[in-house]
């Protein structure tokens, strides 16, 4: 049901400046799915008495900061950042010099944390 009719009905229920607002827009998708998809399953697995752990939620800092999974994080974020620098098509802005040092230094590691989320880690 909200697949097909759940995305119009939350729109209708907010007012039109914000319904015209594509920046908005994007942000109340986000949110949107994020509860749908997200947060009301794992409610309702929660009430069916599942733990976090079955989630994969609970990480052990000692298990995860290990010299290892480091050295690995570190290998990975380099061949991640030097593949799309040169086969993106979404680095030719970086590749034309349309960006500076001091906003180029702070994505870094985000780009390589997002990326390994998306791994499992």
């Amino acid at each position: 049901m909200y697949i097909t009719h759940g995305g119009t009905f939350i729109n209708n229920l907010l007012p039109k400046n914000i319904q015209k607002d594509e920046q908005l827009q994007f942000f109340i998708v986000i949110a949107r799915k994020l509860i749908v998809f997200v947060i009301i399953p794992y409610l309702i697995y929660r009430a069916f008495g599942f733990a976090l752990k079955d989630f994969g939620l609970k990480v052990s800092l000692q298990k995860t900061f290990t010299k290892k999974n480091l050295l690995v994080f570190i290998v990975l974020s380099a061949c991640i950042l030097l593949f799309q620098y040169f086969f993106s098509n979404g680095a030719k802005p970086l590749r034309e010099g349309q960006f500076s040092a001091a906003q180029l230094v702070p994505s870094i590691p985000l780009h390589s944390y997002g990326y390994l989320l998306k791994q499992g880690w």
